[in-house]
C-alpha cells in the first residue's frame, strides 16, 4: 500500500428535500452566484425552480449560464469566466450532472488567472486559486460532485483534457435521488457503466497490498450490479436511485484509490 494524504472536505447533503440546505450554505458563503445549467432539463422538471427559491431565501444575487453541453466545451468555460468577471461573481453553483459541474470547475479555476484557462489542461500547471464551487446533482455518473477533477473539450482541436486540483473540489454538494427520477433509461444505464469503469480503473491498478481499497471497490461494484437493472426498470424507485447516486460519489472521490492521493484521477 502506498503512502497517502486523505482529505475530502466536500460537505454532502444527501436525501429527500436537501435542497433546503442551500439557503443557509449560500447565506454564509456567497454574495453573487453564477448558476450553471445544461440544456434545459433542470428547468423543465422543476429542479431549477427549487434551487432559485432557496437562493432567493438566502438573499443572494445571481446570474445564469445555461446550455452546457455533454462533454463540456471550452467556449462555454470562456463565456462563464467572462460573466464572472463582468458581474463580480464570488461563488459558482452547478445544477446538473458531471458536464455542468466540470464546466463550473474550469470556470472557477480561470476567473482569477491572468492567462488562458486552457493552460491548466494543456501545460500541466495547477491553478493558484479558484472560486468556490457547489453542486446540486441530477445524474449519478462521474463523481464530479465530490472530487477535484474536470474534463473539458477544446472544439478547434477536438482535444479532451483534464484539470486535476484540490482547489476545484466542491465545497458542498446536494444529492437528492428524487432529482434523478427523470433521467431516461439510456443515460441511467450509461451513468452506472461510468461508475463501474471508475471502480475498475482503480481496482486493477498495480499497487500491491491495497486490501481495504479493493474491498471497498468490490462493495461498490456489487451495488451497481444489484441496483443498476432495478433503476433502469423502475426509475422512480428511491432506494435504487439513492444507492446508485451514492455509489457514484464513492467511486471517484479518493476514498478507494490504490494510489497516492496526491495524484488525481481523470473523471
Amino acid at each position: 500500500m502506498l503512502n497517502f494524504k486523505h482529505h475530502i472536505p466536500t460537505i454532502i447533503y444527501f436525501g429527500k428535500g436537501q435542497v433546503c440546505a442551500l439557503e443557509e450554505e449560500l447565506k454564509n458563503r456567497a454574495k453573487k452566484l453564477l448558476i450553471v445549467t445544461g440544456q434545459g432539463s433542470v428547468k423543465r422538471c422543476g429542479i431549477f425552480d427549487d434551487v432559485i427559491k432557496e437562493v432567493k431565501k438566502a438573499g443572494v444575487a445571481f446570474v445564469e449560464l445555461s446550455g452546457i453541453q455533454p462533454n463540456p466545451r471550452l467556449k462555454s468555460v470562456y463565456k462563464g469566466i467572462e460573466i464572472c468577471k463582468e458581474e463580480s461573481v464570488d461563488f459558482i453553483l452547478a445544477v446538473g450532472g458531471g458536464s455542468v459541474i466540470d464546466a463550473s470547475k474550469a470556470i472557477a479555476a480561470g476567473v482569477n488567472y491572468d492567462g488562458d484557462v486552457w493552460d491548466f489542461f494543456e501545460n500541466d500547471i495547477s491553478p493558484a486559486e479558484a472560486l468556490p464551487v457547489a453542486t446540486v446533482l441530477t445524474l449519478a455518473a462521474t463523481g464530479s460532485e465530490m472530487n477535484g477533477n474536470a474534463v473539458i473539450t477544446r472544439e478547434d482541436t477536438q482535444r479532451k483534457l483534464a484539470l486535476c486540483s484540490p482547489l476545484i473540489r466542491p465545497v458542498f454538494s446536494i444529492l437528492d435521488a428524487e432529482y434523478t427520477y427523470t433521467v431516461n433509461r439510456y443515460h441511467t444505464a450509461a451513468g452506472v457503466a461510468d461508475i463501474m469503469v471508475h471502480i475498475f480503473e482503480q481496482y486493477f491498478s498495480h499497487t500491491p497490498s491495497a486490501y481495504v481499497q479493493d474491498r471497498v471497490a468490490e462493495a461498490l461494484l456489487k451495488v451497481c450490479i444489484h441496483y443498476g437493472p432495478i433503476v433502469c426498470e423502475k426509475p422512480r424507485n428511491y432506494d435504487a436511485r439513492a444507492n446508485i447516486l451514492w455509489a457514484g460519489s464513492m467511486a471517484l472521490n479518493d476514498l478507494g484509490e490504490n494510489r497516492d492521493s496526491d495524484r488525481f484521477s481523470v473523471s
